[in-house]
């Protein structure tokens, strides 16, 4: 290790003299002994044909936050901008906690429902200091009530749905939130003055709360209509130093669980061993969206013959093959028309994981079995959906009530989701840090 280091920083050396100033490393290679190593950032993805490889990341540029001046230690004042191209932008309303935004708003016209004028839904979500619980909400809640399935509140997906500064935790500021932008808004800086802004504060069934800077009004607008949105996070996050990593695998099993309801180290949650094989089942801390087995349509049911009870995987993947009129058509109209349910887990990215999948019936048992353990679920009305077919108009759900009731019901229900993966996959190529 002594050795590889001492290569490196001789690679480095190399590079810095020949730079005009002191940005990052540009990539450069040596072979050694049938290895390489790569200095500087390298946008390659780390796959078997550079495994073994070494690289030094120099895309980090923090040095754990010491001099980040939007560090708490660091007395940051409003607009300042952080390390990570973030802005902070003053203390939260609901606890006194260090907020950040954007440099530039993530929409200039976006409704904070699905953008239709009449369906309008109350979704409680009417809190003025916490915006990130309404986001939350908002994201599993239907925006509106005369469109089949479940639509999104656009507002706060968008924020949800952001990456902005190697960040995922955006959300839809709160009204009184919003308000800490606007007293800093000069500060911050990329705002349209002139225009509104969405909160996430519900005002009522049709309207939600929205604040112009120019004159810092506030009202209640209807929710079709199209505003500006600046999303905001909470909690200092250092930027990682530069970092020395391999190409290597990794397995696809988290740690730190050993027992029904740990969370583990990737924030997944055990939910125990699957029918099919007795392998190391995972869940998400808490329940996805309310959809429905097909795309919502009554009156136009299609057989599947998706009906393996012990195995949601290949379940998952057959209904989201997109094959027409057969196991990815959820719905005999014309076109290809989506299983939302299944769909939604099959699009799902969460804890570092890309292969979440329905549950098939037993597996969605096992949940239900050890729902208390796991938690997050809600034991009322409505079901939770399995990726087990009964029959043509019919699918498989769950009551997760006292008793666990298996149930059969219309795949057009708006019931609940809980996806699920395994963690005895084949390992996953990945840049692996080394350490400091």
């Amino acid at each position: 290790m002594i050795l590889l280091y001492r290569i490196l920083a001789a690679l480095i050396l190399s590079l810095s003299l020949g730079l005009a100033s002191p940005t990052h490393a540009q990539e450069t290679s040596a072979v050694l002994d049938g290895g390489s190593m790569i200095v500087g950032y390298d946008g390659r993805a780390c796959d078997a044909s550079l495994e073994g490889a070494i690289r030094y990341n120099s895309t980090g540029g923090g040095d754990g936050g010491a001099s980040d001046p939007c560090n708490p230690a660091n007395s940051p004042s409003a607009g300042q901008i952080c390390d990570d191209g973030s802005i902070y932008t003053g203390l939260s309303p609901d606890g006194n906690v260090e907020m950040y935004t954007t440099a530039a708003d993530i929409s200039t016209s976006i409704a904070w429902n699905n953008g239709n004028a009449s369906g309008y839904v109350t979704t409680s979500q009417t809190s003025t200091t916490t915006g990130e619980t309404n986001t939350t909400n908002l994201l599993t809640i239907d925006s509106d009530s005369g469109t089949g399935g479940t639509q999104p509140h656009q507002a706060a997906q968008v924020c949800a749905d952001s990456a902005a500064n190697g960040h995922s935790d955006w959300y839809l500021p709160a009204k009184d939130e919003l308000n800490v932008l606007y007293t800093n808004y000069v500060a911050i800086g990329g705002f349209n003055a002139a225009n509104y802004y969405w909160s996430s504060t519900e005002k009522d069934n049709s309207g939600a709360w929205e604040h112009r800077f120019s004159d810092n009004k506030t009202s209640g607008v209807a929710k079709s209509t199209l505003l500006n949105v600046r999303c905001v996070r909470k909690g200092y996050v250092a930027v990682a130093p530069p970092a020395l990593e391999y190409c290597g695998q990794q397995s696809s099993a988290p740690t730190g669980c050993p027992t029904i309801g740990n969370v583990c180290s990737d924030g997944s949650v055990y939910a125990g061993l699957s029918p099919d094989g007795n392998v190391a089942m995972y869940t998400t801390p808490a329940n996805g969206s309310t959809l429905p087995w097909n795309n919502g349509n009554a009156s136009n049911g299609t057989v599947t013959n998706v009906t393996d009870i012990n195995t949601g995987h290949a379940n998952t993947d057959a209904l989201t093959n997109g094959i027409i009129d057969s196991t990815g058509d959820s719905d005999s109209s014309a076109g290809l028309q989506p299983h939302q349910a299944a769909q939604y887990c099959k699009d799902l990215s969460a804890h570092g994981h890309t292969d979440w999948y329905l549950p098939a019936r037993q597996e969605l048992s096992v949940l239900c079995t050890n729902k208390v353990a796991i938690g997050g679920f809600v034991t009322g009305p409505p079901n939770y959906w399995a990726s087990s077919e009964q029959a043509g108009t019919n699918a498989r759900t769950y009551d997760f009530g006292g008793s666990c009731v298996l149930g059969s019901y219309t795949k057009n229900n708006n019931y609940r989701v809980r996806c699920v993966r395994k963690g005895s996959g084949s390992p996953a190529y990945n840049w692996i840090n080394m350490g400091p």
